[in-house]
């Protein structure tokens, strides 16, 4: 079980991965709805729903605001809802300058009241961040990691190096595609037989 802080730690290393890797659009969605959710804590917890807005993460309000609902976090939600219905017609600007003249004009109080409405949340927030990595992660990783490993078993199985195949490929037994699983068992009887 991961506690808080290697769950932040984890999220850190995953992003940084994704976004020095070409992946596919469902594991970048996954992981862009994470940042999402993260960055907005990290900013709120940091500064508040103004520090929020005033930094580039007021940039992707409404992105944030989707990615809260639907991964569950429906109060977290609401207050930012409330948040963004302090601005003009519910319009965040996406340009930073744009907004923070709007924001200059708002009572910093409105914030302030929504703030601590989310500061009580803290806990949820901590709970649903580690709950969505030991149900998620896994599979993320999984699907970044085991193309690269069965490409390297292809290799190492033309190699006749069977006790390779069977590093890159057992942890995956559980998932990997039919023709895979059985080159997996070809190669541990090859190894077997030894």
């Amino acid at each position: 079980m991961f506690n808080i802080l290697l769950a932040y730690e984890v999220l850190d290393e995953v992003a940084e991965y994704i976004n020095t890797h070409q992946l596919d659009s469902e594991i970048s969605c996954q992981v862009n709805t994470l940042n999402l959710v993260r960055d907005f804590n990290l900013e709120v917890d940091n500064g508040g729903l103004h520090q929020f807005f005033f930094n580039y993460t007021g940039d992707h309000s409404l992105e944030t605001l989707s990615a809260l609902n639907s991964v569950g976090l429906l109060e977290h939600a609401r207050h930012l809802s409330s948040a963004i219905a302090l601005f003009p017609s519910a319009k965040v600007s996406k340009h930073t300058n744009k907004r923070r003249e709007v924001l200059n004009k708002l009572s910093i109080k409105h914030f302030q009241k929504l703030d601590e409405q989310i500061f009580s949340l803290e806990s949820e927030f901590d709970e649903f961040l580690l709950k969505y990595v030991n149900s998620n992660l896994k599979s993320i990783l999984i699907k970044i990691e085991m193309p690269k490993d069965i490409s390297k078993a292809d290799d190492a199985f033309r190699l006749k190096q069977y006790e390779k195949v069977v590093g890159y490929l057992d942890k995956y037994k559980d998932c990997l595609p039919s023709s895979k699983l059985t080159k997996l068992k070809l190669a541990l009887k090859k190894c077997e037989s030894k």
